[in-house]
């Protein structure tokens, strides 16, 4: 692929604006709902027994920017396990 061909020029687009497209979102079922999460934020949506739906969405801030010691590798993961666990009651007790 040489500097100044279409190719080229396509691929470097893709590189610029690859960022915004690699949005990681993961998911949980709950009661007549669901959850959806990113690192950054997480929604939950329900329907109620007359049929509307309620939601809620927040932001969900990193411990290991408050804490500096959970941003070792081993804590950080086990902090994570502990912040998904409690989100994922909260979110079956919603």
């Amino acid at each position: 692929m040489k500097a100044g061909s279409r190719a080229f020029r396509l691929k470097l687009i893709h590189t610029i604006f690859a960022v915004e497209r690699d949005l990681i979102v993961g998911g949980q079922a709950v009661m007549e709902g669901v959850m959806m999460r990113t690192p950054s934020a997480y929604a939950i949506a329900c329907r109620r027994a007359d049929g509307s739906i309620v939601s809620t969405a927040e932001s969900l801030p990193k411990w290991s920017d408050k804490y500096k010691w959970l941003a070792w590798p081993v804590l950080r993961g086990g902090a994570t396990l502990i912040q998904s666990m409690g989100l994922g009651v909260k979110a079956l007790n919603f």
